[in-house]
Formats: C-alpha cells, sequence, structure tokens
C-alpha cells in the first residue's frame, strides 16, 4: 500500500510549510491511487479539474515561476 505523509515543519522566517515525500519510491504511483493518498490524509475529498497533459504541465510551470519570484526575486 501506497502512503503520503504530509509533515509540517516552521521555518526560521515563522512561516510554515509543508513536506510532501516521494510516495512511490522507485514505482510508479497512478494519479487517482496519489489524489486518494492525499485526500485520506486531509480527511476530505479534493476538487478535481482535469485537463490535458501539457495544459496542467504549462500551468504548474507557470505557478511556480510566479510563486518563486515572489519568494525570492528571481529564478
Amino acid at each position: 500500500m501506497t502512503a503520503l505523509q504530509l509533515k509540517k515543519n516552521s521555518s526560521p522566517e515563522g512561516s510554515t510549510l509543508y513536506k510532501v515525500f516521494n510516495i512511490g519510491n522507485s514505482e510508479q504511483v497512478e494519479l487517482e491511487e496519489f489524489i486518494v493518498c492525499i485526500e485520506n490524509s486531509l480527511g476530505k475529498k479534493l476538487q478535481k479539474n482535469y485537463m490535458p497533459i501539457n495544459e496542467g504541465v504549462d500551468r504548474f510551470c507557470k505557478w511556480y515561476v510566479e510563486y518563486k519570484s515572489r519568494q525570492v526575486g528571481n529564478i
């Protein structure tokens, strides 16, 4: 059985960080299985918004760059 661990940590700056650990190790994990693990860990159903993989990857990359830019100025 695959397990997901969410660990709450405090950063030196006082903000709260969450770490997600590799749930598949060296094995592939289906997306739905991963989502169920997150839902079980959080104790609630997640709102899912399925989209074509390229669009999803593009949106994630755009979000990540914007997020990191706000944190450190530039990546």
